[in-house]
């Protein structure tokens, strides 16, 4: 089963279709592969405009901090979970 399948059949990740928090999920690639309806509301990116992008560029800009990227780029390679708060950018900037 692929990695996108096991995650719209897994009830851990029930809430996160509901939730009002952007939840985008990463490969150790740090490719997307899976984002809630609340990432397409906030950013503009639909599923297809965002799977198989760098998680860790993908949004990011100007003011996206560093260190914070670094951090997460960390978590990706390792296969650990990573939560923060991060200042990204929409579609329409």
């Amino acid at each position: 089963m692929n990695k996108k399948k096991e995650v719209e059949q897994s009830g851990d990740l029930m809430a996160g279709k509901e939730t009002s928090t952007l939840i985008a999920i990463a490969d150790r690639h740090q490719k997307i592969y899976w984002i809630n309806q609340c990432f397409t509301n906030k950013t503009g990116y639909n599923p297809n405009a965002a799977y198989g992008k760098p998680l860790t560029t993908f949004l990011a800009g100007e003011g996206t901090g560093s260190h914070k990227l670094k951090e997460l780029k960390q978590a990706l390679s390792t296969g650990q979970n990573y939560r923060s708060t991060l200042l990204h950018y929409t579609k329409s900037g």
